[in-house]
């Protein structure tokens, strides 16, 4: 069985959330300093002990009755010490109640699973398998990789990748996501409420989420990095009896995967469909334009095509949280974003929505400009073959 070793690093950035019971609160888990216009992502457990009686009282009363002033009251007793700090992310949009923590194994390191990766690398065979069939519109997933007890994707096993940042700082930041919908006919909107409230104005105040993310490199910092590991095959008599068994003779496309143990021939796959969906993608944006998305957003994701066809040893892939149904389950049923459908039971036709990181950064004349950009891409660079 080969085992393909690779080179991961963040390309534009990743969330992959943990249960909602981690998520960071504003006061108990983070402030935002308004003078310094950043987070501050803080323990509250090595906070307590250097709380005096009265600082006590007062935090536990405003989070009884102002939860709101929670920060403001740590912020005017200064209690933010560096022995307390986990990290601090300069940040324009000031304005997060809740974080969505990214996840951290039991060491505390944030990583991103194994089962992230090859959850995405999964959407990818099958759409390769369901072209190679020639069939069109839904098929079961279970024609493609088999049932559960024999399914060949057990035969596939990709590692946990920590992530760490090459001069030593914290590799995640705070970035806010906010929902594009491409309204019909032809407009591009921005939610702006919980119920309807589809705008053509982008406002970075109203229904925008705050997530904990693994960096990128635009704004000139190291970009978050790691390492994976795929096992490819099977190895071991237990694994070789199960496929004799259960796989060999009942999965018609167990050959059209593991006869190819040429790490180049999944980069490849991989490649092709970031390609597309990179492609399909653009497609979208221009169908349900909008004045916010101009030649830098455009401009970026031409670069994240350009990047992914770079060489034949790497590959761009789109996981995580906040990259849409197409990136990690759907994409294989259709061949474009924009045709509309119909809803089910109804009449009406799907918005077809994205969720768009923003962030304030400075241009090359140092400008302020805010970056638009779709999260989630990591590049793997193939390192060795075992």
């Amino acid at each position: 069985m080969p085992v393909f070793h690779f080179h991961l690093q963040v390309i534009t950035p990743v969330h992959i959330g943990t249960e909602r019971t981690k998520d960071y609160i504003s006061g108990l888990d983070f402030m935002y300093d308004k003078n310094k216009r950043e987070y501050q992502v803080y323990s509250f457990n090595k906070l307590l002990p250097n709380l005096e009686q009265r600082q006590l009282n007062a935090i536990t009363g405003y989070l009884l009755g102002q939860p709101d002033k929670v920060s403001e009251y740590i912020s005017s007793q200064r209690l933010i010490t560096q022995n307390i700090l986990c990290y601090s992310w300069p940040s324009a949009y000031g304005t997060a109640r809740e974080i969505r923590r990214h996840i951290q194994d039991g060491l505390g390191n944030w990583i991103i699973p194994g089962s992230s990766l090859k959850g995405s690398i999964r959407s990818i065979l099958a759409t390769s398998l369901y072209r190679h069939s020639g069939k069109k519109g839904k098929i079961n997933l279970e024609d493609l990789f088999g049932k559960i007890d024999n399914n060949l994707m057990r035969f596939i096993q990709v590692s946990d990748s920590k992530m760490t940042c090459s001069d030593g700082s914290v590799p995640v930041g705070i970035y806010p996501i906010k929902i594009f919908s491409g309204d019909l006919p032809n407009k591009g909107m921005w939610k702006d409420a919980r119920n309807g409230g589809h705008k053509a104005q982008f406002s970075s105040e109203h229904f925008v989420s705050f997530y904990e993310m693994l960096n990128d490199d635009y704004r000139g910092i190291p970009p978050a990095e790691g390492r994976t590991t795929i096992r490819w095959g099977w190895d071991g008599e237990e694994a070789i009896h199960l496929f004799n068994a259960r796989i060999k003779n009942q999965v018609k496309n167990v050959d059209l995967i593991f006869n190819h143990e040429d790490p180049k021939w999944l980069i490849q796959r991989i490649r092709e469909h970031t390609n597309n969906f990179l492609k399909k993608e653009m497609a979208y944006f221009k169908a349900f334009p909008n004045n916010h998305l101009q030649e830098d957003f455009y401009d970026e994701l031409k670069w994240l095509i350009e990047e992914n066809e770079k060489d034949e040893k790497s590959c761009l892939l789109r996981i995580g949280g906040n990259v849409g149904w197409h990136s990690i389950t759907g994409d294989w049923q259709y061949d474009d974003y924009v045709a509309a459908r119909k809803q089910p039971n109804s009449h009406r036709n799907q918005l077809k929505t994205r969720k768009i990181l923003f962030d304030l950064t400075l241009n090359e004349n140092n400008e302020e400009r805010i970056r638009f950009t779709l999260p989630g891409f990591v590049k793997l660079t193939l390192e060795k073959v075992e």
